[in-house]
This record gives structure tokens, C-alpha cells and sequence, in this order.
């Protein structure tokens, strides 16, 4: 179980939680983060 939490905890999830914060003023921002991480 642990090796697969590591992996699930890679960068898409820090990337999520940065584009959280600027997502509230820049909704834009967000918006294209989310879409490069789909792509």
C-alpha cells in the first residue's frame, strides 16, 4: 500500500494545490493548469 500512496502523491497533487490558491483570483489560471494536467 505504501509503494502506491508514494506515487499517488506525486506532483499532480502538489500542482492541484498550487493552482487552488491563485485559482480564487485568477479563475483563468486554473483553468489552464487543470487542463495541462488532463492533456
Amino acid at each position: 500500500a505504501p509503494l502506491i500512496q508514494v506515487p499517488a502523491v506525486s506532483p499532480i497533487n502538489i500542482q492541484t494545490t498550487q493552482t487552488d490558491s491563485p485559482a480564487l483570483s485568477n479563475p483563468a489560471a486554473y483553468n489552464g493548469g487543470k487542463r495541462r494536467l488532463t492533456s
